[in-house]
């Protein structure tokens, strides 16, 4: 049965399971300690003596205790009514053991001395008396902190906008630069160079027809660029194929009377071989001599194999053949025919109908799917053995790239590939010594839908050769790409002829082609040539388009190794008293003029935005594609227990996630913009994913987390060109919360603050990484306006430390439960928000003397401060406190979009949404419509109670669990804290301060209760009563602040004895449950109406 408590610092209401009775934990809410309540256990003697306790709860799983005779046995299993596994409940919110020590200046038993924020006590003279310092070893709030330093996108984490245009542009970046995987291969040159030199002046051999028509399947090119083609049929004894070395315009041979169809046609390099695969069942490859005339050898075809589905003879010295049902490669010996090597690719691209070959025919590749991403693998033929493998650079789109060609230079110096994504195309060159991408081309559409139009589904053409000299490459037989100018700059005609058969068009020279036509049932292979001055003019063209340049630099960042961090002079606080010498610290002089600014979403989704505040206005924005369910870096005071849950989500635990072939993995991009003009001015290619945590006071650097084993790296980027200046893992020791980098922020140009998990935060040196200070038990960092001084809250005081040295040069005691620091941008004072009991309070320090402003109330409960001027204080991104008046002045709301922390001038930036874009907005604070109504105005806080009041007090628990004794002892814990807050209790007040428990009888439910490991299913059947129980002050019929816990019969543990009623455990569960069902009010010295919030008027935030 679990244990309802409440915590006397917020008042948030925790169910906790029964093993925790009696000691003390972390509220989530605030991190206040709770005391757990202690329960009396029920026990019952059995026959045997010995006595076994059954545990029953809402998981699955089996322990088996055994303690001198007796047995405990645990039962994890509840199920709904229906038959639905039921979730086990959160329990214990913090779930952490505190320090359950007494505060030093309050004994066991005794109240803790007055604070700060205590209304001030009246003596008989009618002065106030300050309430004392105090002091105390935890930390509430430790590892919060610096949650204002960024603005966490979480509006527009869902928002994705990718079209055809983006797709282009993306594709249009510099590839990444990816390492080849296990790269062996050597350059595998032709036996002799492609070169057109015919003997004779013809350009034109007329192809041998026999009983069909001349069609582009009687073309057979060889598998290498040699210019070899075997020209003609075979279908009859009358049928003849020719073979020619087109680059000569010679006839090497005829093929007569073999009478035999033959499919998957080839021919060698130098012309010396034919082969082709008979039959349809029983397949055979039959080899032919051209050179002597006859048949070589026939190669019967492997019952594994099924059939023959490529056949390609690279080398006169092989013939490589694949299997349709096993996906292996055969590499025969010609002219004998045995087998050499069988290489069998797992996963072979669809998009594919054959290889590619080395000139020299060593090497093959072949494009497989590596986990759903496309590679291009190359074996070498010659032992059968992998050799090397390519990965497509990961463009971050919303699909993965495919590879529809590939081709070797005729030289083998170099490889090609057109790869596809969704609608566009790209051809990527690597260099085959090195296996590094050496040059690339980007095209609107798929260069197939370029070579053939809206018709081109159904249509088959090579997909790719290259022209000698590596300049020149033909796609689909149709387009002349040129390297020269990263274009198409030609298209062949005859496109008509692609209907049905490919292989007509082939680069037999630095500009020469072969092409086929036909006069009626003849066909001619003739030579055509394209003139230079043609070509030239149509490069001239292109280059004068200068919509063909990307519009964005993109720049791969290369974060290298991890550094060693330096913790050789790091200096700790000293205890005892410190001498205020703290001073002034204004900020330098605003960044230039900043205009709204659209932001480019091209891939991935905006995660955060962060803006310069000196020199150039800059914007800094970090775009993602991994899914992240909640925001893995403090979107103001997150509990790093959320943070830790988050990041595990994004491969925290050890899932490093890298780029990779076109995949969906987890990618991060950088986009810089200058904010003077709304150009993106570039953009900075992560090689894994990221988190942005700050920018630089200048926005020439920014602060980027990635997700490590365990451990969280940081890293300090330059914007301007993407340089890793500093790379380490600040925290690498200890628990997971001990190595949980919560956030980081820049203190000046050249130091860094951090804070861990459990609280520690350190100032790091940039960029040799050298720690400077360190302290634990911290929450709520904060870097000073000039950056030379960083605030924290210890829970009790406020530390000043010199960023540079690392001295202690200050300290604030009693400064509460510490939510957020602002420092004024002119650098003589500070403002703090802190909670207390359950209110939120304000107050300033002066740097100069650290001097404190008397704090007072607001209805505010958020960690975001930033200072307005020198009256206005703007809380939680929405009230705009008068510090004069003490009060809230104004509030604003933003409908659709996300805030901005720091800012490039004095107005309030966000990032808002109009018509689905993002838009990077600003706006004075107050604006011109609040300054008008402001001007003059008399402000008041608008209080329901606070001290000096007098209120009623009406209690209505009307159940039998509340007995009289009961009822007495919650009324006297309540009148003793309105007591302590100065207010009286009397009958027929305006404001009547109501406790009140309402029972709620829901449906009937079946359980079915499982001993963990042992035993039968028990099920209970009963009907779930939830008691309501509230505290709330209220006038006029309207509340004005409430509290509430819920208490339920539907539990999901239970302990009971053997032979005892579930049921009735059940029940007497629930009423033994009742009674400290108020234990967690705390109630308020100051109560709001519900009005004080709102300020004189509001005013709703636009582009």
């Amino acid at each position: 049965m679990p244990i309802t408590c409440s915590c006397s610092r917020c008042g948030a209401s925790l169910q906790v399971k029964h093993e925790f009775a009696g000691r003390q934990i972390k509220c989530r809410e605030c991190g206040a300690g709770i005391r757990v309540p202690s329960r009396k256990k029920r026990r019952k003697k059995s026959s045997g003596g010995s006595n076994t306790a059954l545990i029953v709860g809402g998981i699955i799983g089996a322990v088996l205790l055994v303690c001198g005779g007796g047995v405990a046995v645990v039962a994890m299993m509840v199920m709904r009514a229906g038959g639905d596994a039921v979730a086990e409940a959160d329990f214990a919110p913090g779930g952490q053991p505190v320090d359950p020590s007494p505060r030093p200046n309050a004994a066991p038993g005794e109240p803790a001395a007055p604070s700060r924020f205590d209304a001030p006590a009246v003596d008989s003279s009618g002065a106030t008396t300050p309430g004392s310092q105090t002091s105390g070893p935890v930390n509430p709030s430790a590892g919060t902190g610096l949650g204002a330093t960024i603005c966490v996108a979480d509006y527009w984490s869902g928002q994705s906008q990718f079209g055809q245009e983006d797709e282009v542009e993306v594709l249009n970046q510099e590839p990444d630069v990816l390492p080849p995987d296990d790269w062996n291969v050597r350059v595998d040159p032709p036996g002799a160079p492609l070169e057109f030199s015919p003997g004779a002046s013809t350009r034109r051999v007329k192809v041998p027809t026999g009983s069909q028509r001349a069609t582009a399947e009687d073309i057979v090119f060889s598998a290498v660029p040699s210019g070899i083609a075997a020209l003609g049929q075979n279908a009859t004894e009358n049928d003849r194929r020719e073979v020619w070395d087109l680059t000569r315009m010679e006839k090497i041979g005829t093929i007569t009377g073999l009478g035999v169809e033959t499919t998957m046609n080839a021919v060698g390099p130098d012309g010396r071989y034919f082969a082709g695969v008979t039959g349809r069942i029983d397949q055979v490859i039959g080899v032919w001599d051209v050179e002597e005339k006859k048949v070589a050898v026939d190669i019967p075809v492997s019952e594994d194999a099924k059939r023959i589905e490529f056949l390609g003879i690279p080398s006169p010295e092989r013939l490589v053949g694949r299997g349709w049902w096993n996906s292996t490669y055969y590499v025969w010996s010609l002219p004998e025919g045995s087998v050499r090597q069988e290489i069998k690719v797992d996963w072979p691209s669809t998009n594919l109908k054959a290889p590619a070959f080395t000139p020299g025919g060593r090497y093959m590749a072949v494009v497989v799917r590596d986990r759903g991403d496309e590679k291009i693998k190359l074996y070498d033929l010659d032992s059968g053995r992998e050799a090397g493998a390519l990965s497509l650079p990961d463009y971050g789109v919303h699909f993965r790239l495919s590879v529809h060609g590939i081709a070797f230079s005729p030289d083998g110096t170099l490889l090609g590939a057109i790869v596809n994504g969704w609608s566009a195309s790209k051809l990527l060159v690597w260099d085959v010594e090195s296996g590094e991408i050496v040059d690339h081309m980007t095209f609107e559409k798929t260069l197939k839908e370029l070579a053939f139009g809206d018709s081109h589904f159904g249509k088959e053409a090579t997909p790719l050769v290259w022209f000698p000299g590596n300049e020149l490459l033909l796609a689909f037989e149709m387009l002349v790409l040129d390297r020269r100018v990263d274009a198409a700059i030609w298209k062949l005609s005859g496109g008509e002829l692609r209907d049905s058969f490919p292989g007509n068009r082939r680069p037999v020279g630095d500009h020469q082609l072969t092409t086929l036509s036909t006069a009626g049932r003849d066909g001619f292979i003739e030579i055509q040539t394209l003139e230079e001055d043609d070509l030239q003019e149509a490069r001239d063209k292109v280059q004068a388009d200068d919509s063909r340049a990307p519009k964005v630099p993109s720049l791969l960042v290369d974060f290298g190794r991890a550094a060693a961090v330096d913790l050789s002079s790091v200096r700790r606080p000293e205890a005892g008293d410190i001498a205020w010498s703290a001073g002034p610290d204004p900020a330098p002089s605003n960044a230039g003029a900043a205009r709204t600014t659209e932001l480019a979403i091209p891939k991935g989704t905006i995660r955060q935005v962060g803006l310069s505040r000196t020199g150039a206005a800059r914007a800094v924005v970090l775009r993602g594609t991994s899914h992240v369910p909640w925001s893995r870096i403090p979107d103001g005071n997150t509990p790093p227990s959320e943070l830790e849950t988050s990041r595990w989500h994004a491969g925290a635990g050890g899932n490093e996630q890298r780029a990779s072939a076109g995949s969906t993995q987890g990618r991060a991009w950088i986009d810089v913009y200058e904010l003077s003009t709304g150009e993106r001015m570039r953009e900075l290619r992560l090689p894994q994913d990221a988190d942005l945590l700050a920018v630089s006071p200048d926005g020439g650097h920014c602060l980027a987390m990635t997700y490590e084993s365990g451990s969280n790296r940081l890293l300090v980027l330059s914007t301007e060109d993407g340089e890793c200046l500093a790379n380490w893992i600040p925290y690498n020791v200890g628990g997971d919360d001990a190595r949980l980098l919560v956030s980081a922020e820049f203190a000046g140009a050249e130091h860094v603050v951090t804070l861990s998990g459990t609280g520690v935060l350190m100032i790091w040196r940039i960029p040799d990484v050298k720690a400077i200070f360190e302290v634990g038990n911290a929450s709520q960092p904060a870097s000073s306006a000039g950056g030379r001084f960083v605030s924290y809250s210890d829970g009790s005081q406020c530390h000043f430390v010199e960023v540079a040295s690392g001295s202690v040069v200050g300290r604030i005691p009693d400064v509460g439960d510490l939510q957020a620091t602002a420092y004024h941008p002119d650098g003589s004072r500070a403002a703090l928000l802190s909670r207390h009991k359950a209110g939120y309070y304000l107050f300033t320090v002066d740097l100069a003397s650290g001097e404190v402003s008397p704090p007072f109330p607001v209805p505010i409960t958020s960690g975001f401060l930033r200072w307005f001027g020198d009256r206005y204080l703007l809380v939680d991104n929405q009230k705009l406190v008068d510090v004069e008046q003490k009060t809230v002045a104004w509030s604003y709301q933003l409908d659709g979009g996300d805030h901005v922390p720091h800012a490039p001038d004095e107005r309030h930036w966000f990032v808002a949404d109009s018509d689905g874009k993002a838009i990077l907005a600003a706006a004075s604070l107050p604006d011109s419509t609040a300054e008008r109504q402001l001007a003059g105005a008399s402000l008041q806080p608008e209080f329901l109670v606070q001290p000096g009041d007098a209120v009623s007090l009406s209690v209505q628990l009307n159940h039998p669990a509340f007995t009289a004794s009961v009822q007495s002892d919650i009324e006297g814990r309540l009148q003793s804290q309105l007591e302590s807050n100065r207010i009286s209790i009397a009958s027929g007040q305006p404001v009547t301060l109501h406790v009140t428990a309402a029972e709620q009888t829901g449906e009937t439910v079946t359980r079915q209760y499982s001993p963990f490991g042992v035993g039968d299913m028990q099920e209970v059947t009963f009907t779930i009563r939830n008691m309501h129980c509230r505290a709330y002050f209220m006038a006029s019929g309207e509340a004005a602040w409430a509290w509430e816990n819920w208490v339920s019969n539907d539990s999901w543990f239970v302990s009971y004895e053997e032979g005892e009623s579930i049921a009735n455990v059940l029940e007497e569960s629930y009423r033994d449950s009742l009674p400290g069902a108020f234990d967690g009010v705390v109630l308020p010295p100051y109560v709001f109406t519900p009005t004080a919030a709102n300020g004189l008027g509001s005013t709703k935030l636009s582009p």
